[in-house]
């Protein structure tokens, strides 16, 4: 009885985490171009290792990286929710400023239909981020006399995943998954223009502008995903992982709208169209000791070439290139007088060469992760992930950003579907 009102009240909950979307933490100027950050699909347990994930999959937790390795997790019946937050220094040539943002990062539940053959989960996850404050002067000319004009970009939102995926065994080696996702969300983009100096040549429409465009969202995108498992020592494992999420053209809106200097708004603009989501593709290879320890490396490219805008514009994003080398250790998982051994530590390198393009130079962003995960209770765990790094080079003319991300998770497992057998 108790399992299923916990069961009804964790159903309750999905239904209404996917009313809403995730919080979208990141706040940074690179975020203007195209549909923003892309958030990694790994859980809290997963991003201590920076992502790592393609190939290996954990008993005790769900991968949300890679649907083919859900039957790793076939035992049982699995929730888990985390939070996130962002800490990051911002510095241009002209000067700098620090941001904090934090809010829900993820919440799903994976159910073994089948005990260690089929495995479905449902969740809700940010997709991509969008956050960022711009400023910037213009020199205006009217009846021959100039001025300069404040330029202030705004931007909030991003778009969130809420789907639904299913991991099957072939075999003892092999599994295939797909997930299917509804994406939606709602980016607002606004510029505020105002003159730093008065003068009678100043036309009218100069003064406080306020434009404002909300780009909506929605469609579905789909991933498949394969793996390979094979013993090659003993307890000692080769793993083999890919996933291939398909090009989405999304349905969208824009709604774009004018106020000056304090007259009511006009829209200018409310049209629809597609927005088109890149393909991605991830390969992964790791060997682990079972229960003991695992290092892996991780790729995954984005054709951020053939993304569209609304206006069919690729805004000069170019193909995204990641790469992750991590693992992580569990001294002893059966030790029942040290609690410390039985903690699951995690670390990673990660490089990248994101899409974003500044002063002809593609932006780099590397960063080291660690985490570890705290058993509570059983089979159920308490997670943490850290993410500090550096995105852009001032040596290059870009913006630099020195970011800290924090992750906090649980993962709460048990066997909620186990037939019980009576001697």
């Amino acid at each position: 009885m108790i399992r299923k009102k916990i069961s009804k009240g964790l159903l309750v909950l999905m239904t209404f985490l996917s009313s809403v979307s995730m919080a979208q933490v990141t706040n940074s100027p690179y975020t203007f171009n195209g549909l923003g950050d892309v958030a990694d699909l790994g859980l809290i347990n997963t991003l201590g290792m920076g992502g790592l994930g393609v190939s290996y999959g954990s008993p005790w937790f769900i991968n949300n990286v890679n649907p083919a390795l859900l039957v790793r997790n076939g035992l049982f019946t699995t929730f888990d929710i985390g939070a996130a937050s962002d800490l990051r220094h911002i510095r241009d040539a002209s000067g700098s400023n620090t941001n904090f943002q934090a809010g829900l990062y993820n919440a799903i539940l994976s159910v073994p239909v089948s005990r260690d053959r089929w495995v479905a989960s449902i969740g809700l996850k940010p997709l991509t981020n969008v956050r960022y404050n711009i400023n910037s002067t213009q020199t205006v000319v009217s009846d021959g006399e100039e001025f300069e004009v404040q330029n202030q970009f705004q931007g909030t939102g991003g778009l969130s995943q809420f789907f639904i995926s299913n991991g099957v065994k072939l075999n003892k080696n092999f599994s295939v998954g797909l997930m299917s996702s509804y994406t939606f969300g709602a980016i607002t983009k606004t510029l505020l223009q105002n003159p730093l100096s008065s003068s009678s040549a100043i036309d009218d429409s100069f003064l406080f502008i306020n434009e404002d465009s909300i780009l909506s969202v929605s469609g579905f995108t789909f991933q498949l995903g394969g793996a390979y498992q094979g013993k090659i020592g003993n307890d000692t494992y080769l793993n083999l992982g890919g996933a291939y999420m398909f090009e989405s053209n999304l349905n969208a809106t824009e709604l774009v709208t004018i106020s000056n200097a304090g007259t009511p708004a006009d829209t200018v603009q409310n049209l629809s169209g597609k927005v088109t989501f890149p393909a991605t593709t991830w390969a992964g290879i790791s060997f682990e000791k079972r229960y003991k320890w695992m290092v892996g490396f991780d790729y995954r490219r984005q054709q951020w070439d053939k993304f569209r805008d609304f206006q069919g514009n690729n805004e000069g994003l170019r193909p995204s290139d990641l790469y992750i080398l991590g693992g992580k250790y569990t001294p002893n998982i059966n030790d029942v007088n040290n609690y410390w051994n039985r903690v699951t530590y995690r670390a990673a390198v990660r490089f990248e060469n994101t899409q974003y393009m500044q002063n002809n130079n593609q932006v780099q962003d590397l960063g080291i992760n660690f985490g570890l995960s705290l058993p509570v209770y059983t089979a159920s765990y308490i997670n943490f992930a850290v993410q500090v790094g550096q995105r852009g080079s001032l040596d290059k003319g870009q913006v630099r950003e020195n970011y800290a991300k924090i992750f906090l998770g649980f993962t709460f497992n048990d066997k909620w579907f186990i037939r019980r057998k009576l001697d």
